[in-house]
């Protein structure tokens, strides 16, 4: 007289259960992948003072850092010993004009923040990827930036 409703059989509430169980698990591997994706960040400076404090301010965001201090070593051997491709590098003001450019061939599929009192020729260098961060500089626009950044790299792996 009374029909069995689908929800009380036994089949119909183990494939619910294996459903929930399985989204459970897809978000937990999307959010572990996607939201703690390693970014890293090369800086080249003179000292390690600018690293220091990008670093510092930047603590709180899953970013990690790594620079090259330039003063009195060869560009191409410091560009060599950089065994990674960085997500986004960061050049220092004071380095020298020959070793931008080789930066800025060298990674032209990455994002270049350029910081001020830079001239015009670096900007068309390669427009697509250099960022000029302008006169007077502030780590609140760095921070802009570099969320940016990160928000286009997080979005172009949840694509692939």
């Amino acid at each position: 007289m009374w029909k069995k409703s689908p929800l009380r059989d036994s089949n119909t509430r183990k494939i619910n259960q294996f459903t929930v169980f399985f989204w459970y698990n897809y978000c937990i591997i999307y959010y572990l992948l996607m939201w703690t994706m390693d970014f890293r960040i090369h800086i080249f400076c003179e000292t390690n003072y600018l690293y220091n404090l990008i670093k510092k301010t930047f603590t709180k965001d899953s970013y990690s850092f790594n620079y090259s201090e330039i003063k009195g070593k060869n560009s191409k051997s410091i560009i060599k010993e950089i065994n990674y491709t960085p997500d986004c590098i960061i050049v220092d003001k004071d380095i020298e004009e020959y070793f931008k450019v080789e930066i800025i061939k060298k990674y032209s599929d990455t994002k270049i923040i350029l910081l001020p009192a830079l001239n015009e020729f670096e900007q068309k260098a390669n427009p697509k990827n250099v960022i000029q961060i302008s006169e007077p500089f502030k780590l609140s626009e760095l921070g802009e930036v570099l969320k940016e950044i990160y928000i286009t790299k997080q979005s172009e792996a949840s694509t692939i």
